[in-house]
């Protein structure tokens, strides 16, 4: 559902730009991936936003400060694939990728909001390379008879080959830096969010997620590798062979031209 009932509710949409827009708190620094994120609050009965990156929290005070109806909207609101429900310091936290409902006291929310904010972004960030290697895998399935089949009609396949190769390894810098942190939680978030992180790790399998995609990744990174050199090899091969060719080329044009000068 895009919309809930406000009684009781409040919602803070996250975003995350490159650069902090000019008057915005930036919430987290995500240096190494080149990301900030900033966030807004916004009335908790309107449109979800369009942009599939931003990522939706709403809160609900705990106990009966928030109408049974309300409770009822928000985790309505919430639910769908990959939902996680989970419970810290009486406290009850349900996540998918998107959204996520803090029901419980004010006073942990900054954490709370810290912990998912960082997590979302380094799941979606897990969630985009699974996506690339999965369009990748067939193109690369294909390409595999350039690691031992080339020829004339290789060469045009070079600069696909090369495209590809820088592909991979941009998404070999992408999981080392999201490694880390999802396996052992950004060090730098506070104990409270940090503990909120690693739950959340735990119930969708991060772990075997990224192990499993680094062994994608090795395979189409070697691929590659090899697609190259195969390329390379063949190309100066070429060459040497064309040259050669003139050459001989050359040296018989060279006794043809002494042939008729004696005859």
């Amino acid at each position: 559902m895009a919309t809930m009932p406000a009684g009781g509710a409040s919602m803070l949409c996250v975003r995350f730009p490159e650069k902090a827009p000019e008057g915005s708190t930036v919430l987290l620094d995500f240096a190494e991936l080149g990301r900030v994120a900033v966030s807004e609050p916004v009335a908790a009965d309107a449109p979800a936003p369009a942009d599939p990156e931003t990522f939706l929290v709403v809160h609900l005070r705990g106990g009966n400060a928030a109408p049974p109806q309300t409770r009822e909207a928000a985790e309505a609101w919430v639910a769908g694939a990959g939902l996680v429900d989970l419970t810290l310091q009486s406290d009850r936290i349900l996540w998918r990728p998107g959204r996520a409902l803090v029901i419980g006291a004010a006073a942990d929310f900054d954490a709370y909001l810290q912990g998912l904010t960082s997590f979302a972004f380094y799941e979606s960030e897990l969630r985009r390379l699974e996506s690339d290697l999965s369009t990748w895998w067939p193109v690369a399935q294909k390409d595999a008879r350039l690691t031992h089949r080339v020829g004339v009609r290789a060469l045009h396949r070079w600069d696909h080959v090369a495209k590809m190769t820088e592909a991979i390894t941009g998404a070999r810098f992408r999981h080392v830096a999201i490694e880390g942190p999802l396996e052992k939680g950004p060090e730098a978030l506070p104990g409270l969010a940090r503990r909120l992180f690693v739950e959340l790790a735990l119930r969708i399998e991060v772990t075997h997620r990224l192990e499993r995609l680094d062994d994608r990744i090795d395979v189409v990174a070697d691929l590659y590798e090899l697609a190259n050199d195969r390329l390379s090899e063949f190309s100066y091969f070429r060459r040497e062979y064309v040259l050669e060719f003139l050459i001989i080329c050359v040296l018989a044009l060279e006794v043809l031209l002494l042939l008729y000068e004696i005859l």
